[in-house]
């Protein structure tokens, strides 16, 4: 199963309803949850392809985007222009904002680094320190400018998932 490197929830919910064993198998990354509804006047240039709803956030996977001209190969990068592998266009986000990476002392653990970003890197609600590692669990909070994101596990986004299938 090809997966999207962003997509709004719905389509995370029809593939799950489709085939949840193939999405089972083809989930190798961690994924980072867009929430909220942003004042459309903060936009950079414009509201981007999937901009999030209250009512269906927009899931990105936490991977290198092909093709995309990268130049920063230690991490997945996120920040509000085009060169980024998660790409957040609002006047709140640095233009490289903050990275992940997998941590190098536990397996399927990952960290995030914030990349002395204007406004910030929150952790459950904790600011960290520019350029030093903060560690990530399954369900992670993360505050970037004023975006609202969750970072979740593979495991942990199939169940999270799956609890949103069922409540429907």
């Amino acid at each position: 199963m090809e997966l999207p490197t962003s997509a709004p929830l719905t389509d995370w919910v029809r593939r799950l309803v489709d085939d949840e064993a193939g999405l089972q198998s083809a989930l190798e990354t961690p994924v980072v949850v867009w929430e909220g509804d942003l004042a459309e006047a903060s936009w950079v240039v414009k509201p981007p392809e999937h901009a999030p709803s209250p009512e269906n956030p927009v899931v990105f996977l936490v991977k290198k985007v092909p093709g995309r001209p990268n130049p920063f190969g230690a991490g997945v990068t996120m920040g509000r222009t085009e060169h980024n592998d998660l790409v957040f266009p609002h006047a709140s986000v640095s233009r490289f904002h903050a990275y992940f990476t997998p941590d190098p002392t536990q397996i399927a653990r990952w960290n995030v680094i914030d990349a002395a970003s204007r406004n910030g890197t929150l952790v459950d609600g904790v600011s960290i320190q520019p350029n030093a590692p903060a560690t990530l669990g399954g369900a992670t909070r993360l505050t970037v400018g004023e975006m609202a994101l969750t970072f979740l596990s593979p495991e942990a986004f199939l169940r999270w998932l799956t609890k949103v299938v069922d409540a429907v």
